[in-house]
């Protein structure tokens, strides 16, 4: 297994525990093109787990940051993105379509 792998393996939540893991590694095991497990090989969903995150550029404040803003910000951006589509920005931010109408509803966002 590279390091990439394993640096995507380590980074997973696991929320299917031992079992889910013992799984993957096997799938992997079989579906390899080399001698080494790659990411290629694993799951879209571990692939997927950090997308885009290294691409945005945070510049921190000194004085602070507001989750709060920061979330409606990205609500509002995913919704400008698929055009209101809540199913699409659901999706594309990685939650349900009902977590993302209760967050749009906490922050009195339409």
């Amino acid at each position: 297994m590279n390091d990439e792998a394993f640096s995507t393996l380590l980074s997973y939540g696991w929320p299917g525990n031992i079992r889910e893991l013992e799984s993957v590694i096997e799938r992997a095991s079989v579906l390899r093109r080399t001698d080494v497990i790659t990411v290629a090989e694993l799951p879209e969903k571990l692939a997927k787990q950090d997308r885009g995150v290294e691409d945005i550029i945070l510049n921190l404040p000194e004085d602070g940051l507001s989750l709060k803003d920061l979330e409606k910000s990205l609500i509002t951006k995913a919704l400008d993105k698929f055009y209101g589509n809540q199913t699409r920005a659901a999706a594309y931010l990685g939650i349900t379509r009902p977590t993302l109408i209760y967050r749009m509803e906490k922050y009195g966002m339409k």
